[in-house]
């Protein structure tokens, strides 16, 4: 319990310094930066050389235990929480952060109990903490977008091309990336005429429709284009969407040679960072 609490203490203790003192860009790269260096700490299963070697107070040699093997990714992870509020704050001044905080708190909440419950009783060891390298290291490129989209961009950003959005090939879907707020935000770093290009290849959910009546909201086209499968090239299999207002652009041959037309009747659905429902995207083919 003390070096939970000790490690909680250092990482909201270092949230609260980078936030007062580093501009928003840098808070981003530094702590982007930790989290990398984090990675290299999933492994927590301790090694034979910290047992005991006789009848010695083991305090001690429990706190350096816990420091060396889960020290630095809890440091962070303490760190990010309170972060995402103050950039969420930064980006949205008029909007209060503090469901975030309520959120982070039940989802602790909700961990604890499912592992006293589910994981302690039917996971081996071993398989527990290969459970957790995988869960701690794949919101990775999640974060980094996150904090693109809180706060992060320079003083005065030039505006985009094209904005390339992939976060939603794995089995965490990060929904919030694509609401009609967030759909807002990339609209803004994009100039008249810019394309914004969805990845929406997954196996389960089907976000072609959300991507879709989101487009539509904003009074922009979305088109969807397939790449095959090239296993000379190593290309996989992928389906984008690319939403744009700019006619020049889909009436390119190339583009318009590869774009699939829409089913007809096709669905189209809208989520708002008050509103989301997984359920509504489950993909039903095999």
């Amino acid at each position: 319990m003390l070096f939970f609490q000790v490690f909680l203490l250092g990482g909201y203790l270092y949230a609260h310094l980078i936030a007062t003192k580093l501009t928003p860009r840098s808070q981003v790269f530094l702590h982007l930066g930790l989290l990398a260096v984090s990675l290299g700490f999933l492994n927590i299963l301790p090694s034979d050389a910290w047992r005991p070697s006789g009848y010695e107070a083991p305090a001690w040699r429990i706190l350096c235990l816990l420091g060396v093997n889960i020290g630095v990714p809890y440091l962070v992870l303490s760190a990010t929480s309170p972060l995402l509020q103050a950039w969420f704050n930064s980006a949205e001044p008029g909007r209060k952060p503090y469901r975030l905080y309520a959120l982070s708190n039940a989802g602790s909440l909700l961990a604890l109990l499912s592992y006293l419950f589910i994981f302690e009783p039917l996971l081996t060891l071993k398989t527990q903490a290969a459970g957790w390298a995988g869960v701690a290291g794949a919101p990775q490129k999640s974060l980094a977008l996150d904090a693109l989209i809180a706060g992060a961009p320079p003083v005065r950003p030039q505006p985009l091309d094209i904005l390339v959005l992939d976060a939603f090939t794995g089995d965490a879907i990060p929904l919030h990336l694509l609401t009609r707020e967030a759909f807002e935000i990339y609209f803004k770093r994009l100039r008249p005429g810019g394309v914004l290009a969805v990845h929406v290849s997954n196996q389960f959910i089907d976000l072609e429709p959300l991507v879709h009546g989101l487009a539509l909201e904003r009074g922009k086209k979305a088109v969807v284009i397939r790449n095959p499968q090239n296993e000379s090239r190593a290309v996989e299999e992928s389906a984008w969407v690319l939403v744009t207002g700019n006619e020049k652009f889909l009436n390119d041959p190339l583009v318009r040679e590869s774009v699939l037309a829409w089913p007809e009747n096709c669905k189209t659905i809208a989520f708002t960072d008050q509103y989301s429902n997984l359920f509504r995207l489950l993909s039903m083919e095999d």
